[in-house]
């Protein structure tokens, strides 16, 4: 069912009303109360104030859940709450922004094949060869998009990096923002960073970086520093790798991964505007051939007629 994302800004508002009250004193079953607006005190659930979180709002996203339980296990909850609560709405941000950006390319496609409806209601000849070919050319584009995504996001032997017109980076990016900005959070609300990664690796974007980030738990947990066991693992780019590296031996990995968290998070979403913007590009280029393949073959057969007679 699609809500625009109304439910997930609920529940980023929630998230910061419940920090908000905690950090005011304020019990936790009381301060959910009031910021889901219940009528009565919640009761506590068994597992603790994660789990008693998920009883009153259902749909929370398993990672958020993940995430928070670390945090109320290592007592930093209140700062885990805010951080989750700003991931959601830059995310939302993001997704409105590209839906928005999306009409164009959508409502230029849907104006052509208007053209080619009432032109044949008209009983107005089209060349068939001309609409087909260009039908054949959008649904080999969509194709083509859908199936690169799907792969992306679900095939772990699939290089996204590897892609041209720098969508390579763009994969890139998709793969390891989430995951510094959860391990940020993770780390800010003290977690243990072999723990800490692992949660956060189920963050990452696409499915090569969540196997290779995965390939760097075995070290970790076998005792190897953060950054060696990124570095087995292949874990992230080479510049992400030598950051995190420095971050660690100088004790500011929270820092660092937020940093970078913010700059990828940036990156990612000056890329992924431009794609949308190159989409919108070619819409409007195969909307002009269609049309302009049409207007050339009325006047075509226009004149032909006119030279017979």
């Amino acid at each position: 069912m699609i809500d625009f994302g109304i439910r997930a800004q609920r529940r980023a508002t929630i998230f910061e009303e419940l920090a908000s009250s905690l950090d005011a004193g304020i019990p936790f079953e009381t301060a959910l109360a009031t910021a889901v607006r219940a009528k009565a005190r919640i009761p506590s659930a068994q597992g603790g104030a994660v789990a008693t979180l998920q009883g009153a709002v259902p749909g929370l996203d398993p990672l958020d859940v993940a995430v928070l339980a670390a945090a109320e296990h290592a007592g930093s909850l209140s700062p885990a709450l805010r951080d989750r609560a700003a991931h959601i709405r830059t995310r939302l941000a993001l997704e409105r922004e590209l839906l928005a950006r999306l009409l164009y390319p959508a409502f230029l496609t849907t104006f052509a094949l208007t053209i080619v409806v009432v032109l044949a209601r008209l009983h107005i000849a089209i060349s068939p060869a001309l609409v087909f070919g260009w039908l054949g050319v959008v649904a080999l584009l969509l194709a083509a998009i859908v199936w690169t995504w799907r792969r992306v996001r679900r095939d772990p032997g699939f290089d996204g990096e590897r892609l041209p017109f720098g969508l390579g980076r763009l994969a890139g990016d998709l793969g390891a923002t989430p995951y510094l900005e959860a391990l940020a959070s993770l780390v800010g609300a003290g977690v243990r960073i072999d723990e800490a990664h692992r949660i956060a690796t189920r963050a990452a974007g696409t499915a090569r970086s969540r196997a290779r980030l995965y390939a760097a738990s075995g070290p970790l947990d076998a005792g190897a520093t953060f950054a060696s066991a990124l570095e087995t693992g292949r874990a992230l780019d080479a510049d992400l790798r030598a950051s995190l590296a420095t971050a660690e031996q100088s004790g500011d990995l929270e820092g660092a991964a937020r940093r970078l968290g913010a700059q990828r998070r940036e990156r990612l979403q000056r890329g992924a505007r431009v794609a949308v913007r190159a989409l919108g590009s070619l819409a409007f280029v195969l909307a002009a051939v269609l049309v302009g393949g049409i207007v050339i073959g009325f006047y075509s057969k226009m004149l032909g007629l006119g030279l017979r007679r």
